[in-house]
């Protein structure tokens, strides 16, 4: 799938997974968030700076930035249907110039079984115009990749093991 290829190879990626860990790590403790950054500056190799704000935190490099948080879509993203549960994880990226709408993440708890919510999350978009371009599953996770003329959207459900899954929409532009 080229969604998660492009994304991988970006900076940002690695950036969100260190920062993250080490920005949730911190809780706001300011020596942390400084050891924090460091940390994050020797691994990366460039200037990181790590802010947490309530149940959020962002991270800015060289590369753009990150902003991640709870409860809410993050800022920008597209109007695209979405299944139906609580948002546990929305994530923003954005470019080196402050440009948005690089990238977005979303985490959702959804009832029911993984093939279950991965169609019908697929069955929605396909009502938006979007096209299937593939799809996945092994024992526990379901996936699919749709696009259009503007975005790439793979949704992937994990069994959580009480009738529940998580629900992980990726969204990039198309290039």
């Amino acid at each position: 799938m080229t969604t998660p290829r492009r994304l991988c190879r970006s900076t940002l990626l690695p950036t969100l997974a260190l920062g993250a860990t080490l920005a949730l790590g911190a809780c706001g403790d300011d020596p942390a968030t400084e050891l924090s950054e460091r940390l994050a500056e020797n691994s990366l190799g460039g200037e990181v700076d790590i802010d947490r704000d309530g149940e959020g935190f962002s991270i800015t490099t060289d590369d753009g930035s990150v902003v991640a948080g709870t409860g809410a879509l993050p800022e920008g993203f597209p109007d695209i249907p979405l299944v139906d549960g609580p948002i546990l994880s929305a994530v923003a990226v954005d470019g080196p110039d402050g440009d948005a709408g690089n990238g977005w993440a979303v985490g959702i708890t959804a009832e029911g079984e993984t093939s279950a919510i991965v169609a019908d999350a697929a069955q929605m978009l396909a009502a938006a115009g979007f096209t299937a371009d593939e799809t996945a599953a092994v024992p526990g996770i379901d996936m699919a990749q749709l696009s259009d003329g503007d975005y790439e959207v793979l949704v992937s459900a994990t069994a959580n093991g009480d009738g529940t899954a998580t629900v992980q929409y990726v969204v990039s532009p198309r290039s």
